[in-house]
């Protein structure tokens, strides 16, 4: 009887110890592995932490962007006149603190049924100062903006004066020219390619004023952008400007004819990608 006492006593205490051992590893092993998991992400999981900042980037609006560049005191837009061929023109200009010397300058050309404050209330002029580079939009003679009607000596020498304007004579730039402001763009992408540092066309209209084999010989980096849903000057205009050589083709899905005011946020990323490019 004594014998079978003592032997349920040890029993007792070994199931005791064993309940008593996996209480501790049950509290304490949570508790490790938030110190290793704390550990990974300081020492190096940083593959993980930038899949995270590109899903969150990613899922971030273009307002929402937008509203941080417009909340951002180091950029700003300058809003005057200036002369081109002894007429006011006026501009609106995207300037940033931190880029006092600019990596290259884009020309923002607009619509028949825009203006240059199309681009500085989509945010474009913010987001590329933001990117260290100087956005110049102007208003066309006679168009929706500040710049009245007035005859130019010629669409291509319009372009080259507004160039001269703004002491970049001699220097390329990369043309934005949507619509209508291809009957300005177009002309001088033949008359003088150099004055291009790249084009980015988006359905500009008098694409259909050269044949093929002039375009074969356009030697202008050049990003086509249009909406999918263009059916008109989008579809016109690629059949012709894919024939210059080397030029990349930007489908906007569900797009229309401004197809940068359909999806902003990726008119914007490939703008800046083309342009970096350039710049590289």
């Amino acid at each position: 009887m004594t014998q079978s006492v003592q032997v349920n006593f040890k029993a007792i205490c070994v199931v005791l110890c064993i309940v008593i051992i996996l209480s501790v590893a049950y509290v304490w092993y949570p508790s490790k592995e938030d110190d290793i998991s704390s550990s990974l992400m300081k020492d190096g999981d940083t593959k993980v932490q930038s899949m995270k900042r590109v899903e969150e980037t990613s899922q971030t609006s273009w307002e929402d962007e937008k509203k941080k560049l417009f909340a951002d005191t180091n950029l700003s837009l300058k809003e005057e006149f200036i002369k081109v061929e002894g007429n006011d023109v006026f501009y609106r200009e995207g300037k940033s603190v931190a880029a006092s010397v600019p990596k290259g300058t884009l020309l923002f050309l607009h619509g028949a049924a825009f203006q240059s404050e199309t681009w500085s209330k989509l945010g474009t002029l913010h987001f590329m100062a933001n990117a260290g580079y100087r956005p110049i939009a102007i208003d066309l003679p006679g168009g929706k903006g500040k710049t009245k009607s007035f005859k130019v000596s010629s669409n291509d020498g319009f372009l080259l004066a507004v160039k001269e304007a703004f002491g970049l004579q001699d220097t390329p730039v990369i043309i934005i020219s949507p619509s209508m402001s291809g009957s300005y763009s177009i002309p001088l992408l033949f008359s003088h390619p150099e004055a291009f540092k790249g084009y980015v066309p988006v359905a500009p209209t008098s694409t259909g004023s050269h044949s093929h084999e002039e375009y074969a010989k356009v030697k202008v980096p050049t990003c086509i952008i249009y909406g999918e849903e263009d059916k008109g000057l989008g579809v016109e205009s690629l059949g012709n400007l894919s024939g210059i050589p080397g030029s990349t083709v930007h489908v906007l899905k569900d797009a229309h004819h401004p197809a940068y005011l359909d999806d902003p946020k990726e008119f914007h990323r490939i703008l800046l990608e083309f342009t970096s490019g350039l710049y590289a």
